[in-house]
């Protein structure tokens, strides 16, 4: 009798040093009380990441160490509208533990890339009121740390979220492997759960079905060159295969290896990471297997290359006689006419591209000379002219060409822009080397530097990254308007409208 009532003595003990021992909202970390329409631009607190709590012995999720009280407390407001973006910079493998305020706990660890932590949290039951943040590092260290708060117009998909959900992002690393070009001559295997997650079609990259936001893989490649890399997959599911090369080349293939499976041989792109996304058609998850092999250049294994790689054919600035307005075909399997996305395929073996666009309708076209012959999905013909000259006077209207139509004059100066319902000024400035641009947003008065800011006065295309890299704003200027999308972020839709006018 008297063991038992040491050993739940000594139980006890360890339980309530555990309790003590583990972070609690009980507490409350420097306070801070922000707006939805605040965080539109990021804000930005120094830390110590790191602490003494053991995750892994504690009830919340994740591993690593943090602190018992939260180094943050925010009290939010004005959130409905909006989802939340959280992520760390620091000297060390930090990570990152939030207790939203419908008292949800979420963690991450690597998601921001370099061994930091990013979290994207959604709905207005999570983010309206207090919200407490712990910034911990995965192996007990402490160094200094900056965690940014940044919100964006709402993308739907209900409560408290997590960096799983999205289109597939090139910014995220999945699990990491590092091998090299002779290492992979013998063929290696990795065993992963083909995923569903986001259609592609609502994406803007290259692909049919679904994918995650993560890669299933990330692989970190040296000694390649000389090498072919083919990738396939063996699942118990109709599977795809999505592939962000080491060049940021798009690629993908749905069936290829047969039995409704993939295969995707990569020629370039290979040295340093490239980024694997096992998905599937339908959207539902399944088993399988991700098989890796090199074979030396040009070989291939024998097999062919399967699916489909882009090419630069058709990249450039076409004139759409079907819209009588200039488009943009990149070269990575996009484009846009300035409101519409695009992803594009091709040549199938009858000379044939494929452009699907996001209002639906799917053009096939064959190329002879600077020509596309078009027809669409529902019969209707026309063609386009690749560009080289005036916009406003293209191609077919009897105006001589060669002249921009755009000069740079016509962009220079101050704008006001609408975006997304968000009113503010937009200012482009000229220089011997380019262009810089500023905006001014009316919701929180704050002048934002503008990024990679570029301008083409034959195409008359304007695009520019807000700050941080985050949103990418691409654009047509005609006729004294600029009319154009934007996306939230590195892998996502271009489902935002946005304009600017003098």
């Amino acid at each position: 009798m008297q063991r038992v009532y040491l050993a739940s003595f000594i139980a006890g003990l360890a339980l309530a040093t555990g309790a003590n021992a583990c972070p609690t909202y009980s507490l409350t970390g420097t306070t801070y009380s922000l707006t939805g329409d605040q965080l539109y631009s990021p804000d930005s607190f120094n830390v110590v990441a790191g602490g003494q709590d053991d995750l892994r012995t504690c009830p919340q999720p994740g591993v690593g160490y943090v602190t018992t009280a939260p180094d943050f407390t925010f009290y939010l407001s004005e959130m409905d509208r909006y989802d939340l973006l959280l992520d760390v910079v620091s000297a060390c493998d930090a990570t990152l533990l939030v207790n939203t305020a419908d008292a949800q706990w979420h963690f991450d660890d690597d998601s921001n890339g370099n061994l930091n932590p990013r979290l994207e949290l959604r709905g207005g039951s999570a983010l309206n009121g207090r919200v407490d943040v712990w910034v911990g590092s995965y192996n007990g260290q402490y160094c200094d740390a900056t965690l940014t708060l940044e919100t964006f117009l709402s993308s739907g998909g209900g409560g408290g979220g997590s960096t799983g959900v999205g289109c597939p992002d090139p910014s995220r690393p999945g699990p990491s492997y590092a091998m090299t070009g002779q290492q992979l001559s013998t063929r290696h295997s990795l065993s992963i759960t083909a995923t569903g997650g986001t259609a592609l079609s609502s994406c803007g990259i290259p692909g049919t079905g679904y994918a995650a936001a993560m890669p299933t893989a990330s692989l970190m490649l040296s000694g390649m060159v000389g090498y072919d890399l083919v990738l396939d997959v063996e699942s118990t599911c109709d599977s795809t295969l999505l592939i962000n090369s080491a060049s940021g080349m798009w690629f993908f293939d749905d069936d290829s290896n047969g039995n409704l499976d993939p295969r995707v041989t990569l020629t370039s792109g290979l040295e340093g990471r490239v980024d694997i996304w096992v998905g599937s058609y339908s959207g539902s998850d399944c088993q399988g297997t991700l098989y890796m092999e090199t074979f030396a250049a040009g070989s291939s294994g024998g097999t062919g290359t399967g699916g489909f790689t882009q090419g630069a054919s058709l990249a450039g600035q076409w004139y759409w006689e079907a819209i009588s307005r200039p488009i943009t075909i990149n070269a990575n399997g996009t484009g846009h006419d300035g409101v519409n996305t695009m992803t594009w395929t091709g040549p199938d073996a009858n000379g044939t591209y494929t452009l699907t666009w996001s209002h639906g309708y799917t053009d096939y076209a064959t190329l002879t000379g600077s020509r596309l012959e078009i027809v669409n999905n529902e019969g209707y013909r026309f063609g386009a002219t690749r560009l080289g000259g005036d916009l406003e006077n293209p191609p077919g209207s009897g105006a001589p060409q060669g002249q921009p139509g755009n000069s740079a004059t016509v962009l220079e100066g101050a704008w006001t822009i609408d975006s997304f319902g968000y009113g503010g000024t937009l200012t482009f400035d000229r220089h011997a080397n380019g262009w810089s641009a500023t905006v001014r947003f009316n919701v929180n008065d704050f002048e934002e530097i503008l990024q990679n800011v570029q301008f083409d006065p034959v195409t008359g295309e304007v695009q520019f990254y807000r700050e941080r890299g985050t949103q990418h704003y691409v654009g047509t200027l005609s006729g004294g308007e600029i009319t154009g999308m934007f996306n939230r972020g590195p892998g996502t839709p271009y489902d935002s409208g946005w304009s600017a006018t003098r």
